[in-house]
């Protein structure tokens, strides 16, 4: 009997298995620490993967956080977009917008936030922002509340401004916006932003401007060469707003000459001046807010 020695069993090295749950490790505001051995090996998937650039990896390994790499495929580059808007002139304390576009969806490593900007107007004693979900996310005021402004000009009205931000990343493409004041109110309008892969979700800059009834609002906002920018405005009194340095992308009269107004885009400098007039010389309250991203 003859016997045969077969020849070795081929096998196909199987790529490293990187799960979202361990990208997510090195993103701003991870969901629980991450010790240097933990991120070191991290990495090492990563770059094996050609999932990150070594120039990413040494930020990653020096604690910096990172969101810079792609997912499988082309992946979803730095972008801010205007995905949709809204608007109701209901007395109210919390507003549910429903079916609102938050664009694109994303997987894997690429995420997505969502950013609304708010503008309402109040009677009476002013009720400042209270709660928000983004697509059933929990929203946080942009860079730890510097970014929400109000002011009040009596028994009359008050004018109040957020910009608010969320994680949505695999929330699908439109979803629930809820918002919710401490204190009933006349109105809102939103602006909604779809923001991909910022550097950060903590804001690059900030502005504000609270107590304005000169019917302009002149504010120095720093915009990371490659960034982009939000910004919102609401006033008593006025309309018809003419932006410098950002493109309007919306305008909503909450109540009769009661006025919110977002602008985006932003071209890199530091500072870049963005301005909002409006049509009305000396409207009673008109607060501004405004913030950055970097890619």
């Amino acid at each position: 009997m003859t016997s045969f020695d077969l020849p070795p069993k081929f096998e196909i090295p199987k790529p490293a298995i990187i799960r979202p749950a361990e990208h997510s490790l090195l993103r701003p505001g991870a969901f629980r620490h991450v010790s240097r051995d933990e991120r070191r090996a991290i990495v090492a998937d990563l770059l094996q993967a050609k999932r990150l650039t070594i120039s990413e990896a040494k930020r990653a390994l020096l604690f910096v956080p990172v969101v810079g790499w792609r997912g499988a495929g082309a992946g979803a580059p730095f972008s801010l977009v205007n995905v949709d808007t809204d608007g109701t002139t209901a007395n109210a304390t919390t507003y549910n917008f429903t079916s609102i576009s938050l664009g694109e969806d994303v997987t894997g490593s690429d995420v997505r936030y969502t950013v609304v900007v708010a503008g309402t107007t109040q009677g009476g004693s002013i009720g400042s922002f209270d709660s928000g979900t983004l697509a059933g996310r929990t929203a946080g005021v942009v860079s730890d509340g510097s970014t929400s402004a109000e002011v009040s000009d009596g028994p009359s009205s008050d004018s109040h401004c957020v910009i608010l931000i969320a994680d949505t990343s695999g929330a699908g493409t439109s979803g629930i916006i809820s918002i919710t004041y401490n204190g009933g109110c006349q109105g809102v309008g939103i602006a909604v932003y779809s923001l991909m892969n910022p550097s950060s979700s903590m804001a690059s800059d900030v502005t504000i401007d609270g107590a304005d009834s000169s019917g302009q609002e002149n504010v120095s906002l720093n915009i990371p060469a490659g960034g982009a920018a939000v910004g919102g405005v609401m006033c008593r009194g006025g309309g018809n707003y003419i932006w410098t340095g950002l493109n309007e992308d919306q305008e909503y009269d909450v109540q009769s000459q009661e006025v919110m107004g977002a602008a985006s885009g932003g071209s890199g400098g530091t500072p870049h001046t963005v301005t909002v007039q409006c049509s009305d010389t000396s409207p009673s309250t008109m607060v501004s807010v405004s913030a950055s991203w970097g890619p």
